[in-house]
């Protein structure tokens, strides 16, 4: 059915329904407008002396939610006639059936109602915009830049919140470039102060080493190492600045030399006695450590040392001992390992809690110059110039049949962008947003190139009039510079939140402090890893039950305390990826997932492949579990097993055959 004079090409449904002939008989317009800046609308207009319109009930979802089906005629429309009629809460809805072009129809849900004396304005936006807008979470829904990109990110937020629209980002896979990070440089005052603070030497380095490693700080050890790192040549013979030994440990804000591989550039000399010392304890050196715990045969080090992974030759070490002569060992002043130090805060894509997904899709577009908008049920995610490379540019020139005026603005002073509009006849279709658009010279050479359609407004679709709105493709921004903060090494070792416990038990509120728990193997040397084995306790000590499914909901933001807060009543209970991935989530070690996994997916996804040195989650398609390493009963492993039982830790063993070993890189 047709609108009244309005043509066979195009139809208008209201909730399902052709408009009734009263209704119909006060329309005056049916204007429709496609932009890439927000989302498409529709706007009808009638004047209504007798309020038809009022009491046909157009106006009650602003007063209440109705739910009522689809009928057969929409969901022929959409393609989706043998799909079982579903019910959805929904506004007034408009439907646009382009016959002409037997395109599926343009749905729209109404957004705006205004009346003036006798004049009703009906507004409707993109019916998926309008889910997309309502689709809101009380939880903060997060992932790393290292892990994902922005469009991936988006496309994950899309995905969860209306599954039938289809995404479209040409480049979502690749990382975009970031805005150098500006960091405060130490003025020549500052360095000079802190070069009278004391120079750090050779010897000085070793015996800082050996106190951080508790091992004797003895004449022997001291010119073992110090034959070592001029063996090396790490610091004062090459490019890797506060690293004697050139180990290629992993720290924040360190980068690598370039000239040798990934060997460590560190930010301080804080900064490289940890990472030298972590380096050595990471169970590799086991030889070197052993030679040094004996404290009094140099060469015996330098043996250990040439045999060990390091690649250091022992003969060269050896000579370089002989050559070595030390003096007041253990007189010095010891490297301050908790000086202040910049550590670059994780950059996180986000969702802040009871923000909408449309609203935050189209912030995190704003945020980099990227557009988002809607395009024939196709959600479009992406930048202008991505917008200009999108499909062969429509060529436009003054005497173009259909083209009636070519007007355009431009500013010298960029105070206002550059805008052509395009006053054309055209078929309703024919022009969508985001279409590139190349006008000749013949336009005229200061608008004469490439440009993207912003606006196609019509505000009649009885009439083929059409106003094409032209923006000039702009550059995107870079990705959001990373930021750092000051920080002393020991507050960096134990992050706030940490909740730590004196017994095991989980029952400690002492937050961000570092004890050791019982058990054996205490992680006072790694709180990330402290951090996860408090969380577990926490979880633990809730006491859920196993309910299969459960935690697979979303995550939760932690409470005050540092815990993570409990599920909602709803799933008092978890299974055993649900609480893995909670308990993960929880350490911040979760962060390339939107929410929880299941146990196959953290198999071949999640850390790295091989036991870990804290702890080792293992993983397959039917179970995970956490084992914590160096830890005895009850402590040692951690899941959801079966129903039945509570979550928390297993008293006896858990096999390990068929699994996966996973770990948290560099734990």
């Amino acid at each position: 059915m047709s609108i009244k004079g309005f043509g066979n090409d195009c139809e208008l449904i209201v909730n399902g329904e052709p408009l009734s002939a009263t209704i119909d008989e006060e329309i005056v317009t049916v204007g429709f407008v496609g932009t890439i800046a927000g989302a498409s609308t529709v706007t009808i207009k009638a004047i209504d002396p007798n309020k038809k319109l009022q009491q046909a009930n157009y106006f009650q979802p602003f007063r209440t939610k109705r739910i009522r089906k689809e009928t057969k005629k929409e969901k022929k429309v959409r393609g989706e006639e043998n799909e079982s009629s579903s019910l959805s809460p929904v506004y007034a809805e408009a439907l646009l059936v382009d016959e002409g072009e037997k395109k599926a129809g343009l749905r729209f849900e109404a957004c705006a109602f205004k009346k003036i004396a006798d004049e009703y304005e009906m507004e409707f936006e993109d019916r998926d915009v309008a889910i997309l807008r309502e689709d809101k979470s009380t939880a903060v829904v997060s992932a790393s830049r290292d892990n994902v990109t922005r469009a991936q990110f988006a496309e994950e937020l899309v995905k969860k919140a209306a599954p039938h629209i289809k995404f479209h980002s040409p480049n979502d896979k690749e990382k975009q470039p970031r805005e150098k990070a500006k960091r405060k440089e130490k003025s020549h005052k500052q360095k000079e102060e802190e070069t009278l603070k004391g120079e750090v030497t050779e010897q000085s380095f070793a015996e800082s080493l050996l106190a951080k490693l508790q091992l004797p700080v003895s004449k022997e050890n001291v010119r073992a190492l110090v034959g070592w790192e001029k063996a090396e040549g790490g610091n004062w013979h090459n490019d890797a600045k506060y690293n004697p030994l050139n180990t290629t440990q992993a720290a924040p804000g360190a980068g690598n030399t370039g000239s040798q591989g990934n060997i460590k550039v560190y930010t301080s000399w804080a900064q490289g006695l940890k990472a030298t010392a972590e380096t050595l304890e990471n169970g590799d050196y086991g030889g070197i450590l052993s030679a040094l715990k004996g404290g009094n045969n140099a060469n015996a080090v330098a043996e250990a040392i040439g045999a060990s992974k390091w690649g250091t030759d022992a003969a060269s070490v050896k000579q370089l001992i002989e050559e070595t002569s030390v003096s007041n060992v253990g007189k010095g002043e010891p490297i301050n390992t908790s000086e202040p130090e910049e550590y670059p805060e994780e950059y996180k894509f986000e969702r802040k809690a009871g923000e909408g997904t449309w609203e935050c899709l189209q912030r995190l577009a704003e945020e980099v110059g990227w557009r988002c908008f809607m395009r024939y049920g196709e959600l479009w995610f992406m930048n202008d110039l991505e917008l200009a490379d999108s499909g062969t540019p429509l060529r436009i020139e003054e005497n173009t049949p259909g083209i009636i005026n070519i007007n355009w603005e431009l500013d010298k002073s960029e105070k206002k962008k550059p805008k052509v509009t395009i006053e054309a006849r055209a078929a309703e279709w024919s022009v969508p947003p985001g279409k590139p658009v190349e006008l000749t010279e013949q336009v005229g050479e200061p608008v004469q190139g490439l440009w993207i359609v912003s606006e196609v407004i019509r505000k009649d679709i009885t009439d083929n009039a059409v106003e094409v709105i032209l923006a000039k493709p702009e550059e995107p921004k870079n990705e959001p510079a990373t930021k750092y903060k000051t920080v002393t090494a020991a507050a960096v070792a134990s992050p706030a939140g940490a909740v730590s416990t004196t017994d095991g038990t989980g029952t400690g509120t002492d937050a961000g402090s570092r004890q050791t728990h019982t058990g054996g193997g205490g992680l006072k040397e790694n709180s990330l890893a402290e951090l996860l084995f408090n969380q577990c306790t926490w979880i633990a000590n809730q006491k859920y039950p196993y309910v299969w499914g459960g935690g697979h909901r979303g995550f939760y933001a932690s409470n005050e305390a540092g815990n993570p807060n409990p599920p909602p009543p709803e799933q008092a209970g978890l299974d055993c990826s649900g609480a893995v991935s909670w308990a993960l989530h929880s350490a911040d070690m979760f962060n390339q997932f939107l929410g929880p996994q299941g146990s196959g997916e953290i198999a071949l996804q999640w850390g790295e492949e091989g036991e870990g040195r804290y702890f080792t989650v293992w993983a397959n398609t039917e179970h995970v579990f956490i084992q914590w390493m160096n830890r005895t009963a009850p402590y040692r492993y951690w899941s959801a097993k079966c129903p039945g039982t509570i979550v928390g830790f297993a008293s006896t063993e858990e096999s390990t055959t068929s699994f996966t070993p996973k770990h948290w890189p560099g734990l």
